[in-house]
């Protein structure tokens, strides 16, 4: 189960095309809006995301030259109904992976503390890895975590072959690829030094190789104009009755939208991300983490949704119109 609310992202941007049309047909829509649906949007080992290959589209069929700004939305069931969370500057972190393989010799489970054992091994570096990272989450700097190893077991009773175990790396800086890289150097390094006292300890000498293979990910989600994201809340005020604007979050949550606001063939454009809440107390909609199976939101959430879009369109496209008439 992903529980993630894409179902509601969708419903919500086709809410979204009603309203913009309405507007339109009453000849109050002074510009061009583009709706995106866009998939694959969480799969940052995969070669290109949903966003590149939207990109590559836009740019080949001349769409990009035209286009101002970006925005996007995600629900929050951590956050209540009303409930909008953007702010300037980084908003997401960059989103990568480090991929940690062992190879052994393998063999029966009867020699687990005198032959090269992968999985004490990893048992070892996690605890290690744990340890040093964490600080960096709770002040805000980054988060590098693993949630499980892929074991490829074949029999309770092996000692495995092979072992492999990926680790989650977000950075919420744009100096994201210095501090990445640091990260990268300290696990390779811990990496090593586990390898080698589990083999001193065994009285071996080599028996396991080591594999650390980086995958750089998502960059940060940037908003690096203020008028937009002013854009952004005048819009939410203007359709949400109960609003309320927190800026004091921190999110690591990976989002490949941060390929729409960089640079491309001397072109950067400017965009706006926001997390809406889907909670809903008083219907007994508590909050909670997504992709859980415990993940309840309120489905009214919708409208939320279709509504900032919608007004969000028009009052940025009068924004831009403004900017270009002072020009």
């Amino acid at each position: 189960m992903h529980a993630c609310g894409h179902d509601l992202h969708t419903s919500g941007l086709l809410g979204a095309s009603i309203i913009i049309k309405e507007i339109s047909d009453k000849g109050e829509l002074q510009g061009n809006v583009l709706l995106i649906f866009q998939p694959s949007e969480e799969k940052a080992h995969q070669k290109e995301s949903g966003a590149i290959k939207i990109i590559k589209y836009l740019e080949k069929s001349g769409l990009r030259d035209n286009i101002d700004a970006f925005i996007g939305m995600h629900v929050s069931s951590d956050l209540q109904r009303g409930e909008v969370f953007t702010k300037e500057g980084v908003f997401l972190p960059s989103s990568g992976e480090i991929d940690i393989e062992l190879k052994g010799p393998g063999g029966s489970i009867i020699n687990a503390y005198n032959d090269p054992n992968l999985d004490l091994i990893f048992s070892e570096l996690t605890v290690r890895l744990n340890k040093l990272f964490k600080p960096m989450a709770k002040t805000g700097k980054a988060l590098v975590a693993t949630a499980g190893p892929d074991k490829r077991m074949d029999a309770y009773n092996v000692l495995l072959q092979s072992q492999k175990k990926t680790w989650v790396v977000r950075v919420f800086s744009e100096d994201y690829k210095k501090d990445s890289n640091e990260i990268c150097t300290l696990i390779k390094r811990e990496v090593k030094d586990v390898v080698d006292r589990h083999l001193a300890e065994i009285d071996k000498e080599g028996g396991v190789d080591i594999e650390v293979k980086r995958r750089p990910g998502y960059r940060p989600v940037v908003h690096r104009d203020s008028q937009l994201v002013d854009v952004a809340k005048k819009s939410v005020k203007e359709v949400i009755d109960d609003y309320y604007f927190r800026d004091d979050m921190k999110i690591f949550a990976g989002e490949d939208f941060s390929f729409y606001l960089e640079s491309l063939r001397q072109k950067r454009i400017n965009g706006i991300y926001m997390a809406v809440g889907a909670a809903n107390s008083k219907k007994a909609l508590e909050t909670g983490p997504l992709h859980s199976s415990n993940m309840k939101v309120d489905n009214e959430v919708v409208r939320d949704l279709s509504s900032i879009y919608a007004q969000f369109a028009v009052n940025a496209i009068e924004h831009y119109n403004i900017l270009k008439e002072k020009i």
